[in-house]
């Protein structure tokens, strides 16, 4: 074997990696739509639990403030549902990958974190 030998080795080898890149970087019209897809359903999930984490808070702050004990159970109910949909986004494969899911996600998180410091200065 000689030094061609192993160039053209080496060649055929950077060769078939370099496909293999082009390959992978290759994207599809159906999948950039399915992300598309993915990406404004999570981001109308995000939004809903935010909303509904603000109204049972409130809710719940009002029952508070006027004596009944469910009031924190609501808000703590609130306050576990941003964690659950923070956990799915960065659970789920699929979703790590998007930019956009992984940005809903810190939002919901910060939105968790937001309430409980809320909850704790009350």
């Amino acid at each position: 074997m000689g030094y061609s030998d192993k160039s053209d080795m080496i060649k055929e080898t950077a060769k078939t990696q370099s496909q293999e890149n082009e390959r992978k970087k290759k994207r599809t019209v159906g999948s950039i739509l399915l992300r598309c897809l993915v990406s404004t359903v999570w981001i109308i999930i995000t939004t809903a639990v935010s909303l509904l984490a603000f109204y049972v808070l409130v809710t719940g702050a009002m029952a508070n403030a006027l004596g009944d004990k469910r009031g924190m159970v609501l808000c703590v109910g609130a306050v576990v549902l941003c964690f659950i949909v923070c956990l799915l986004s960065f659970a789920i494969p699929y979703l790590r990958r998007g930019i956009v899911t992984k940005i809903c996600g810190i939002v919901v998180l910060a939105d968790a974190l937001w309430w409980i410091y809320i909850m704790v200065a009350h």
